[in-house]
Formats: C-alpha cells, structure tokens, sequence
C-alpha cells in the first residue's frame, strides 16, 4: 500500500493495533503514540514523524528510512 501524509496521531489510541507490511508511508505521524509490538516489515518511512513514539517490542525488518 502507498499511504502518504496520514497523522496517526489523531487516532483514538484505544484499542489502536497497527502493522504494515510492504507499504509506503511518506509524510506520515506517529507522534506520541504508543506503538509496542507494532510491524513494520519491509516498508518505506520517508520523512515520517516518530516523535516520542513508545516503538518498544516493535519489529522493523528492511525498513527504509530517508
């Protein structure tokens, strides 16, 4: 998938549960989520926001980051 400037951050993060596989994430937010063991397999993060993100037990396999 190719998702580009979502802020995830506007979402409740009740009972939030999010994993990607093969996308495209430019632009996007995650701040101030927490995002334990969160997926991000093979994907591209370009310019996106992991501010005081909580990425703990997350598993990122060949991300790449620009």
């Amino acid at each position: 998938c190719k998702m580009i400037g979502l802020n995830f951050s506007e979402c409740d993060p009740f009972l939030l549960e999010l994993k990607f596989t093969e996308c495209q994430l430019n632009l996007a937010s995650f701040y101030k989520l927490k995002l334990k063991n969160t997926n991000f397999i093979n994907c591209k993060l370009n310019e996106t926001d992991f501010v005081e993100t909580d990425l703990t037990n997350a598993i990122l396999i060949l991300v790449i980051l620009n």
